[in-house]
């Protein structure tokens, strides 16, 4: 009456999955793979580390360009306010009577300028520098001892992260 209990791995071992014809078929090892499996899994691993470096390359060419992108933004926006830092050096030029006013204007310019230059803006510096048609334009000329020298600079040239974005416009010796 009472009879043995299988467990449930007996009862598999038991029992083998019938081939076509009623032969048992052969099982493969556990852990084994077939050899079509093997090479899809490794296709398929293949397919997905190509996958994860084209990822990668995407999220480093966006960083790139958001980058790019607001430097540009950055330098339109500098070029845009050239003008202002123009006006305000020739107001403190034509300044001279009224201290009160004179003061609020350089005040005004030097949080102008430390603003700009905490952005990348450099004024060049041409007196006496030889004349560099990339850096320079010349509009004024007069003969001098010494040959192509910038002797008066007319409007100052800036650059922003070492690139002219302004030529600097000057008088020169012929």
């Amino acid at each position: 009456m009472c009879e043995p209990m299988m467990t449930k791995s007996q009862s598999q071992i038991g029992t083998m999955p019938q081939a076509a014809g009623g032969k048992p078929s052969q099982a493969l090892p556990s852990g084994a793979e077939s050899p079509h499996a093997a090479l899809q899994n490794k296709s398929l691993t293949e397919a997905l580390q190509g996958l994860a470096a084209d990822f990668d390359n995407y999220k480093k060419r966006a960083a790139k360009e958001a980058i790019l992108s607001k430097s540009l933004a950055e330098k339109d926006l500098i070029v845009d306010l050239l003008p202002v830092l123009d006006h305000m050096e020739l107001a403190l030029k034509t300044l001279q009577g009224s201290e009160g006013a004179r003061s609020g204007i350089e005040l005004m310019y030097a949080q102008f300028i430390s603003t700009l230059e905490k952005h990348g803006l450099s004024a060049m510096d041409a007196i006496a520098k030889p004349f560099n048609p990339q850096l320079h334009e010349a509009l004024l000329a007069e003969p001098g001892e010494q040959k192509n020298k910038v002797i008066e600079v007319l409007q100052k040239g800036y650059l922003l992260h070492a690139s002219v974005i302004r030529t600097a416009k000057v008088k020169i010796t012929t």
